[in-house]
């Protein structure tokens, strides 16, 4: 046999046990990596023990509309990077107020074992009867491991469900507010120890509070229209504040309402009532603002909202005054008589109260104009129109000075009017041509009173005497 070929079969063979063994090193290498790794990730799994519930706060029984609070505890054995942060959560039928703020962070002791914990609170309102779940929500967690690495976690969590009776319900089915305290007060700039002129302004301020509650679920204000006043209504003023000492939130809603008085006579603010649950007695509770009235000059009008209640009133007066027909009868004869009397008086007297009046009328539109112009200029807009009101009571006009305006003079006196009542902070005047034409539309909106009221009248018994 050759040297050569003897040579290239040891070299072969050579070449297969090397081939051979490696391949049997690369394979041990192999799988002592795997055992090892396998063992790290057990490790890691017994050192990195990351648990999150959901408990019920709220005791049962529940109703529509109460406060449900439900906790989230994320427990950990390594530290946390930062506050844990859940997904949104929708529940339908109700209020969810999603957990905001920083979590709670303590830590525990469990079975010897250290274990950090974070909480954070999700709050339901339900606003109707029935059975509710909460969602399965999504727990987004960061963690640091003993090498100071971020950790990530993400966890989903149980999904507990919750019942909600209707006990809370009205006579017309409406679900009504339920807190174990509720609070409903109004406060105003009425004195009753001074009266009220043409043009006054009176403000009332409602507020309502409720413990744990949340303003989304507080009923709005009834602001009702009445009859020959202007309104000026401010927005809602909403706060939730948590009594930290109480360990409860308390919802407080305040509205400010201004009426300016435009007629002379009796004004009937109505009462306002709050239908509430109260859940410490579980019994329906009314909250009453009773009515309140302001009177301006002698007037005996009334003026009132019309509901169902006056219009019951105003048929029993009705039928009062048929029962009593006879004494009504005899007061009106002498209504009649006294009314007679008095047109007497004035046919006789009447050169001398016509002259008596042209002179007190022109003196009073004059000393008016002047206070008006004076009161704009010095930017005391309130008395301005007051001014306008008695001028306009001066000139005989006893319906609503805005009845009397129109195109721009009626815009300037809207104008003046919010910047007298409805403080909202605007800090610029009104122009001298605005003030001067306002006044001229006022002057001259009784020119028919000037040129035919006071030149006299003749009484004639004769039936169509101008033929």
């Amino acid at each position: 046999m050759p040297v050569s070929s003897l040579f290239q079969r040891r070299v072969n063979g050579f070449a297969n046990v090397f081939a051979k063994a490696f391949v049997i090193s690369l394979f041990a290498v192999i799988c002592l990596f795997l055992m090892t790794l396998s063992n790290q990730v057990q490790a890691f799994a017994s050192q990195d023990e990351v648990t999150v519930a959901v408990s019920q706060k709220t005791e049962q029984p529940l109703v529509a509309t109460q406060q449900v609070v439900f906790a989230i505890e994320l427990r950990s054995q390594m530290p946390f990077a930062q506050d844990f942060s859940v997904s949104y959560i929708d529940i339908e039928g109700c209020v969810v107020i999603q957990p905001t703020g920083a979590a709670q962070s303590t830590v525990a002791q469990v079975d010897g074992e250290t274990w950090n914990v974070q909480r954070r609170n999700v709050i339901v309102y339900p606003l109707e009867s029935g059975d509710f779940r909460l969602p399965m929500i999504t727990v987004n967690a960061e963690l640091r491991n003993e090498q100071g690495q971020l950790q990530t976690r993400v966890l989903k969590t149980p999904s507990p469900s919750f019942q909600v009776t209707d006990k809370n319900l009205e006579n017309k089915g409406q679900t009504v507010l339920a807190s174990p305290n509720v609070s409903f007060t109004v406060s105003s700039n009425i004195d009753k120890q001074k009266s009220l002129s043409l043009g006054s302004a009176v403000t009332f301020t409602y507020t309502l509070s409720a413990d744990k509650q949340h303003v989304l679920m507080l009923p709005k204000f009834v602001i009702e229209e009445l009859p020959a006043t202007e309104k000026y209504v401010k927005p809602v003023v909403d706060e939730d504040e948590f009594q930290r000492f109480k360990k409860f939130n308390i919802a407080t809603r305040s509205q400010q309402v201004t009426y300016i008085l435009q007629q002379e006579g009796s004004y009937v603010f109505p009462e306002q009532r709050i239908s509430w649950w109260d859940l410490k007695t579980d019994s329906l509770q009314t909250e009453v603002i009773a009515e309140q009235t302001v009177v301006v000059g002698d007037s005996e009008r009334v003026f009132t909202v019309k509901s169902a209640a006056n219009e019951a009133s105003i048929n029993g007066e009705q039928a009062d005054v048929i029962a009593d027909f006879k004494v009504a009868w005899l007061y009106g004869l002498l209504v009649v008589a006294f009314i007679i009397a008095c047109i007497r008086q004035l046919i006789v007297h009447r050169h001398a109260l016509l002259e008596s009046y042209k002179h007190s009328y022109y003196v009073t539109r004059k000393q008016a104009a002047k206070d008006f112009t004076m009161h704009c200029n010095r930017g005391d807009y309130q008395r301005a129109v007051d001014v306008l009101y008695r001028l306009n009571q001066a000139q005989g006009n006893a319906g609503n000075l805005s009845s009397c305006l129109s195109g721009k003079a009626l815009t300037v006196l809207q104008k003046l009017q919010a910047k007298a009542y409805a403080n909202n902070g605007a800090k610029s005047g009104i122009s001298q041509e605005d003030v001067d034409l306002l006044l001229q539309a006022v002057l001259s909106a009784n020119q028919t009173n000037d040129s035919t009221g006071n030149k006299g009248f003749k009484f004639s018994m004769k039936i169509n005497s101008h033929k």
